[in-house]
C-alpha cells in the first residue's frame, strides 16, 4: 500500500509545481487502517472492520464540506482510489484468482477472467473496479488517459460492479456472488460508495498480494519486501502520471497562463506586509497586519494574518491572469477552517505600495459567526492604518477592485458553465 501513497504524494507535487491554477477544488488524502484485521480481533483494536480511515474522512469532513457547498456530488469530479499500483509482474502463472471457479462466472468480472487466462495467469495489468451505473464517466477517462499514454507497458483490466448498490448487497450477504464483490472493493472505495452511493469512486490496483506474493499484507514483515525492478517502478510512473492526469482534467486545469511573479505587483515578495482593516458589520471594524512569508515562482503564497491578540496562517495560489490572490487558512490538527474559509481578493499595484482587497467568505473563526462574510482592504502602507489621507485613494481603489472581483467572478463562471456544467464541483483524490 506504500505504492499507493507515493503515487498521491507524488501527484500533488506534480499538480502544485504548475503555475496554472484548476477551477476546483482537489483533495489529497491518506487513510489509515484500511486492511481487514485478522480474525482474532482484540477487544481494544482501534479498527474491527476494515476501511475505517476513510469511512472517518467521509463522515465527518466530506460529509460537512457538502453541505457547505450544498452541492449534487454525482456532479463531483471523483474519487481515484489507488490502492497497491506497484507489482508488474510478466511471469507466467504470477496472477492468482481469487475462488476462481465462482470469479469467472460473477457478473462483471468474466470478460476480465478470459483475458488473464488467455494470457497465462501473467500479473501484467491494471485493475479498475467501478460501478457501470455512476462512475463509468471517471472509469472511462482513466482508461483513456491509459491507453494514450506513450508509455505501452502493461494493460488496464476494467472489473465492473453491476449494482450502484453493491455495499448493501455485501452488507446483506445477498446473491451468490456477494463474497468475490466483497473481496474486490473491501479498501478505502468501500466507504465512499457506501456513505455517499452517488459520488463517481473508482479503484486502481495491482491485485496485491494475489500477484506473486506469498502472504497477505497483514503478515508480511521486514524481510518480505518485493523488490524494485524498472519495470515495477516504471508501472508505478504510469499510474501515477495517468492519475494526475485525469485529476486535472477533471478539475479544469488551464493548460496556459501567465507567469505569477511577472503579473504580480513589483513589491509583492517574501516579508512584505500590508495593514488595514476588515469590516465586519456596520459598526464593526478592526485592524488587522498581512504578512507574505513566502512567494515562489509557482505562485504559491503563504501569509499570516494577526492582529494584537489573534493570528492565522494561510496558504494559496496568486493567478497571473485574474491577478486574483485565492488562500485558505493552513490545515491544523483538530480544525476544519481549511476547508470551509475561503480569503479571496484582487492584488493592485500602486504608485506607492500594493493593495489586497476583497472578502473572507464561510467560517473562518474570526467574527465568532457561524457563516463569515468579512470586507477587507489591506496596504502595504502602514500609515493608512486609521482612516489617514493615505487611506483615501486604497478604498476607492478597493471598491472598485470589489466591483472588478465580482464581475471577473461571474464571467469565470459563466464561460466554465457553457463549457462544462458538469465539473463545478470538487474532485477528489487520495492513497492508501
Amino acid at each position: 500500500n506504500g505504492s499507493g501513497m507515493a503515487a498521491v504524494v507524488e501527484s500533488a507535487r506534480l499538480i502544485t509545481s504548475q503555475t496554472c491554477m484548476q477551477d476546483h477544488s482537489i483533495f489529497f488524502s491518506v487513510f489509515d487502517f484500511e486492511e481487514v484485521p485478522a480474525d482474532d480481533v482484540q477487544p481494544d483494536e482501534p479498527c474491527d472492520v476494515g476501511a475505517c480511515g476513510s469511512t472517518e474522512f467521509v463522515k465527518s469532513i466530506l460529509s460537512m464540506y457538502r453541505q457547505v457547498v450544498t452541492s449534487d456530488v454525482s456532479t463531483w469530479g471523483g474519487v481515484i482510489v489507488l490502492s497497491a499500483v506497484l507489482n508488474y509482474n510478466n511471469t507466467e502463472m504470477s496472477q492468482k484468482m481469487i475462488n476462481e471457479t465462482v470469479f469467472k462466472e460473477t457478473p462483471g468480472l468474466e470478460e476480465a477472467y478470459e483475458h488473464v487466462k488467455a494470457d497465462n495467469y501473467r500479473g501484467n495489468f491494471m485493475t479498475v473496479v467501478y460501478r457501470a451505473d455512476g462512475d463509468s464517466a471517471l472509469h472511462d477517462a482513466f482508461t483513456k488517459k491509459w491507453s494514450a499514454s506513450a508509455d505501452t507497458q502493461g494493460r488496464v483490466e476494467s472489473l465492473i460492479m453491476p449494482h450502484k448498490n453493491i455495499t448493501s448487497i455485501i452488507d446483506h450477504q445477498s446473491g451468490p456472488f456477494w463474497a468475490v464483490y466483497k473481496y474486490i472493493i473491501m479498501h478505502d472505495v468501500y466507504s465512499f460508495w457506501k456513505l455517499m452511493e452517488d459520488i463517481p469512486a473508482i479503484l486502481v490496483a495491482d491485485t496485491g498480494y494475489l500477484r506473486g506474493r506469498k502472504k497477505p499484507y497483514h503478515l508480511c514483515g521486514p524481510n518480505d519486501n518485493m523488490e524494485l525492478t524498472e519495470e515495477r517502478l516504471q508501472f508505478l510512473k504510469k499510474t501515477t502520471d495517468v492519475s494526475t492526469a485525469v485529476i486535472r482534467d477533471k478539475a479544469g486545469t488551464r493548460e496556459q497562463c501567465r507567469d505569477p511573479t511577472a503579473e504580480a505587483p513589483a513589491n509583492f515578495k517574501d516579508g512584505l506586509e500590508l495593514y488595514g482593516e476588515m469590516t465586519m458589520g456596520p459598526s464593526d471594524r478592526s485592524s488587522y497586519t498581512f504578512l507574505i512569508s513566502s512567494f515562489a515562482s509557482t505562485g504559491i503564497v503563504h501569509a499570516t494574518l494577526s492582529n494584537t491578540t489573534w493570528s492565522k496562517e494561510f496558504a494559496g495560489r496568486y493567478d497571473g491572469d485574474t491577478h486574483l490572490l485565492l488562500l485558505r487558512p493552513k490545515a491544523m490538527f483538530g480544525t476544519l477552517d481549511t476547508l470551509f474559509c475561503g480569503m479571496t481578493g484582487n492584488l493592485e499595484e500602486l504608485s506607492d505600495g500594493v493593495l489586497y482587497s476583497g472578502r473572507l467568505s464561510g467560517q473562518c473563526g474570526i467574527s465568532g459567526a457561524t457563516s463569515e462574510y468579512i470586507t477587507f482592504v489591506l496596504y502595504s502602507q502602514q500609515d493608512a492604518i486609521g482612516g489617514g489621507p493615505s487611506l483615501a485613494l486604497p478604498v476607492i481603489l478597493s471598491l472598485a477592485a470589489g466591483i472588478f472581483v465580482t464581475a471577473m467572478t461571474a464571467w469565470c463562471i459563466a464561460r466554465r458553465r457553457n463549457a462544462d456544467q458538469a465539473l463545478r464541483m470538487p474532485i477528489l483524490s487520495k492513497a492508501t
